[in-house]
């Protein structure tokens, strides 16, 4: 029996504006640091033009920013501020979604130079850490390999542009496929299997739905640089080996046209534990709601 199959991809014209509503909470913990915030924005997704590699030209513009945090400490602002620096970004993508260049990082960087001043002016005094802050995002913006890896999984890029792109999918049909969401442990990446199973490929409504679970691919975790590391923060501790937990859910569904994302939600969770007496060391948990605007 034939059953509907699509290979998701990008095929944008300047006309294919969208605009979209995302709730996001995170949730970071350690035994030294905790932090929860929670954010309300929307996005104009915008297509200005095709190149000749078959690639896009896109502006993704940030805009109705709102905090829903009541308490704030200082770093958590100021990685706000940060966050509001780099508002309107005008990525080079190919048809898989990938990043090929930010078009619009001259004035990225003049934004940045302005706001990093702004920010050592107003809590050098509190935190010597701000000055290290701000010169590693100064270094990944003066440096043409690692900018591209940071706006690919900026705020919610890594669904814009995720590694479901460039695959072929079948109606009712499960396949696995390994990714690795980096800095997620900290400056460690995450590495995952998915199982996506192809819940709806309709040509007639142009939509494609997917449903994904992941597990933690141990083969590819960076085991002992992560033990190294969390020894190394929490010294007084007695850590005899980690234990890990991960949960990763999301439901997506795509444009088949176009290949735009139309809607999402999504959880990716990890904990540690230290082996000995099963104390929770680190959390990072990221929920993310995303909805199209439709327009009245």
């Amino acid at each position: 029996m034939f059953k509907n199959n699509y290979t998701l991809k990008y095929n944008l014209r300047e006309k294919d504006k969208i605009n979209y509503k995302i709730n996001s909470k995170i949730e970071y913990e350690n035994l030294i640091v905790k932090s929860e915030k929670e954010y309300e924005y929307k996005i104009e997704f915008q297509p200005l033009s095709k190149g000749i590699q078959n690639d896009f030209i896109i502006r993704n513009t940030r805009y109705d920013l709102k905090n829903f945090n009541d308490k704030e400490s200082d770093l958590e602002k100021i990685s706000f501020e940060i966050d509001k620096t780099f508002l309107e970004t005008d990525y080079r993508i190919d048809k898989k979604g990938k990043i090929i260049k930010i078009e619009n990082l001259s004035k990225l960087k003049t934004d940045w130079y302005n706001k990093k001043n702004e920010i050592l002016r107003k809590y050098e005094e509190q935190y010597e850490e701000i000055q290290d802050l701000v010169d590693g995002i100064t270094k990944i913006l003066n440096n043409s390999d690692t900018v591209v890896q940071y706006f690919q999984n900026y705020g919610v890029n890594g669904i814009f542009f995720s590694e479901l792109y460039g695959e072929l999918y079948i109606e009712d049909n499960e396949k696995k496929k390994k990714i690795s969401i980096p800095n997620f442990i900290t400056f460690f990446p995450l590495p995952l299997t998915l199982n996506i199973i192809t819940k709806k490929i309709n040509k007639m409504e142009d939509e494609m739905s997917l449903i994904i679970h992941g597990k933690l691919d141990e083969m590819r975790l960076d085991k002992l640089n992560i033990e190294e590391m969390v020894k190394a923060n929490l010294p007084e501790e007695d850590i005899r080996g980690l234990k890990y937990e991960v949960e990763y859910e999301q439901d997506v569904s795509f444009y088949l046209i176009t290949g735009l994302v139309k809607n999402c939600n999504q959880i990716i969770e990890v904990k540690i534990y230290n082996k000995l007496d099963n104390k929770e060391l680190f959390k990072n948990r990221i929920e993310v709601k995303l909805e199209e605007i439709k327009e009245e």
